[in-house]
């Protein structure tokens, strides 16, 4: 059997999952070493034009849940972008969303990979698309793209992150204790 769509992307998404939940224990971390209010955290951004860290956490979290919302044939159901309000609320989001892809069956992603979806771009407008072409053009490249600006807020403030804060997550999996 060749590459699955169920192994081109669950496990890339809990990896993200993973990996953003390392670096916010971090993050809390230098918080609490530096006497800094962790929702003082959720509002740095790297650019003043850029949107906050609580925004990079709560794309990793929509985008993954959209992929399992669709690919069950479901409409994805709204996050509201303000309840990213605290570290506890993000880490049960990203805890729910583990378990949801915990539970994800095989058999449907291979099932509904060809299903056409519609995909929101923003300012209301939005395109088609397989499921499959959405996850590998556009959900994966999406949650990457806010999991690495978390972490460059974090790393641009002095959290003390590395590489393996951020990959390490990824590859967990086959690390052995």
């Amino acid at each position: 059997m060749g590459y699955s769509f169920y192994e081109g992307t669950v496990p890339h998404f809990k990896g993200a999952l993973a990996s953003l939940n390392s670096i916010l224990k971090k993050a809390e971390e230098y918080a609490a070493e530096k006497s800094i209010a962790t929702e003082d955290i959720l509002s740095w951004r790297l650019a003043d034009d850029m949107l906050p860290f609580s925004f990079q956490a709560y794309m990793v979290i929509d985008t993954t849940r959209k992929l399992l919302a669709r690919v069950n044939g479901e409409e994805p159901v709204a996050l509201d972008k303000d309840s990213f309000n605290s570290f506890a609320a993000i880490y049960n989001y990203i805890a729910e969303t583990e378990k949801a892809l915990a539970t994800a069956d095989p058999a449907v992603f291979e099932a509904r990979s060809d299903v056409t979806v519609t995909i929101g771009m923003g300012q209301g407008n939005s395109i088609e698309a397989p499921a499959k072409g959405w996850a590998a053009l556009y959900g994966l490249p999406n949650v990457f793209f806010h999991l690495t600006t978390a972490y460059a807020i974090l790393r641009n403030k002095g959290v003390p992150l590395g590489k393996r804060d951020y990959v390490g997550a990824f590859v967990a999996p086959w690390i052995s204790a």
